[in-house]
């Protein structure tokens, strides 16, 4: 088996050294190809790309997953000092399943399975407590399955019950949100009213609703008259930002036509006026009379005087006494007052002033703008009274673009620095594989080299020492049978000999060869100086 190996060695050396120079740069240069390409293939396949398994932990949620995941010896990665763990990506969805298996998962709140692990040893309190938890825990995950949160905390503040239903005191609800992007106030409209729907005696106004970065998302009225109308302000925003979207389209719609689809820009700023005013007018006409009332004393002339009036029914009898005293007279009118009343309630959103402005891609003359200013004033409701002002600018847009291209190309894409990074790997690696190859290949061929001008020497000198057999003075007394075979030995020796020096003679020849086709200047002078010996 050794001697067998030894000859494939020996073979191959053989064919080695009787090839070109150009075959064995093939050989070589292939031979590093396919080193580099596997050597990559390998890394490729052999490396393990990691996923984000949790993000935002707490240390001590961190902690018991690290340390469930070195029991289990899966390799993992921390980054966010801690907060985020990665692991292997084909391993990601089996290990979430059994942290659930395991109840291991990180901010896992318990609803109303709670109750199944009660024992007949719980007492009321003890069952009020897990209520309340059980409570807290399906609201975190009523609300947490909202596509726009990412984390949520309650807490619920459930007050005893009294006998006395005046001095019951209302439930409490606060609700910490981490968001994924700003809720609209339908949205924190809706979590309050499930909050309250959930919880007994609580009402809208008892529930606070904030974020991660401490800002209020639910407000009372009177919180927005306390805090600067937040809650209104954000409203009237809406109202105002819809309103001029409104009609930023209409006036792009009248000059698409004109200019094409984008080809025109239409920004419109309007002043409204959210202030709610009432105002009541009373008006007093002529009056006119109700009611009469009149009184009457002194005689009885005075009397019958007094009786004459319109109104006899409302004279009171005075009885005169003896000696024909002196009687009193009182009269009493009420008049009816003819009273208008006018309350007048101004609606909030009226518009303070309006100011426009337009941008076409096109040159834009004194004529055509003023027209364009009558047309935009007659869309949007234009009035000079109120301050409102319209105006029109020609300005081209594709310089604007050619700009922006400008940057896009100055800012290459994460993937393609990451490109260029693993391709800046490879070639310092194959730089440094090729120079140690190269060097390795370089030191064997001196060695080679050196070896053959040795041998090369060597039968020099051979050459130059001429053959000389003399016979032994042992030969002259051999009987005559035996000299044929002394002198069938030394035909042997120069056939030896011979065959060696033509074996030379090739390698000479082959080296000349070779040296001519490396070196085919240096070959074509030296022929050129051999013509001209031999003229």
């Amino acid at each position: 088996m050794v001697a067998k190996l030894k000859d494939g060695l020996e073979q191959v050396k053989y064919k080695w050294q009787e090839a070109s120079s150009l075959v064995k740069k093939a050989i070589v240069l292939f031979t590093i190809s396919v080193i580099l390409v596997g050597g990559f293939v390998f890394y490729l396949v052999t490396k393990v790309n990691y996923g984000v398994l949790f993000s935002d932990l707490s240390s001590a949620d961190a902690g018991i997953i690290s340390q469930d995941l070195k029991e289990k010896k899966i390799p993992y990665q921390l980054k966010d000092n801690g907060k985020t763990i990665l692991i292997p990506q084909t391993e990601i969805d089996e290990y979430r399943i059994d942290l659930a298996v395991d109840n291991k998962l990180p901010d896992s709140t318990s609803g109303f399975e709670l109750f199944d692990d009660a024992s007949i040893m719980t007492t009321d309190e003890d069952r009020k407590i897990m209520y309340q938890r059980a409570l807290t825990g399906e609201l975190q995950r009523a609300i947490l399955s909202l596509e726009d949160v990412e984390k949520v905390k309650v807490i619920l503040v459930t007050p005893d019950e009294d006998l006395f239903a005046s001095s019951q005191k209302d439930a409490t609800a606060s609700i910490i949100l981490t968001l994924k992007k700003e809720l609209s106030q339908p949205s924190i409209q809706g979590i309050i009213a499930l909050t309250t729907g959930a919880v007994e005696n609580l009402k809208i106004e008892n529930v606070k609703v904030v974020d991660s970065n401490g800002r209020i998302l639910s407000s009372t009225e009177e919180e927005d008259d306390l805090l600067g109308g937040t809650g209104a302000n954000s409203k009237y925003m809406e109202l105002k930002r819809a309103y001029e979207e409104s009609l930023e389209q209409k006036v792009e719609r009248l000059l698409e036509p004109i200019y094409g689809s984008e080809m025109a820009k239409v920004s419109i700023n309007v002043d409204l006026d959210f202030d709610s005013t009432e105002s009541t007018r009373t008006t007093y006409a002529n009056p006119e009379i109700r009611s009469e009332n009149i009184q009457a004393t002194g005689s009885g002339e005075d009397i019958e005087r007094a009786q004459t009036g319109q109104v006899n029914d409302n004279v009171t009898n005075v009885t005169g006494d003896d000696n024909q005293g002196n009687s009193s007279f009182n009269r009493i009118i009420n008049n009816e007052l003819d009273t208008e009343v006018v309350t007048t309630i101004s609606a909030p959103g009226m518009i303070r002033r309006m100011t426009s402005s337009i941008v076409v891609s096109a040159n834009v003359p004194a004529d055509v703008q003023t027209e364009l200013e009558a047309l935009v004033a007659s869309a949007i409701g234009f009035d000079e009274e109120r301050g409102d002002s319209i105006a029109v600018q020609g300005i081209d847009f594709n310089q604007g673009v050619a700009v922006e291209e400008e940057e896009t190309t100055k800012e290459p894409s994460a993937i393609t620095n990451n490109l260029n990074q693993y391709l800046l790997y490879f070639v310092i690696f194959s730089g440094v594989f090729s120079t140690l190859l190269i060097g390795i290949l370089l030191f064997v061929l001196f060695r080679k080299r050196r070896k053959e001008e040795e041998d090369y020497l060597v039968e020099e000198a051979l050459e130059e020492t001429p053959l000389n057999v003399t016979p032994s003075p042992m030969f002259e007394s051999l009987e005559p049978d035996k000299e044929p075979v002394v002198e069938e030995s030394i035909e042997q020796q120069k056939h030896r000999i011979a065959s060696e020096q033509a074996m030379n003679q090739k390698r000479k020849d082959d080296a000349a060869k070779e040296y001519a086709l490396e070196n085919p200047e240096v070959a074509a002078e030296l022929i050129k100086s051999w013509l001209k010996d031999i003229k």
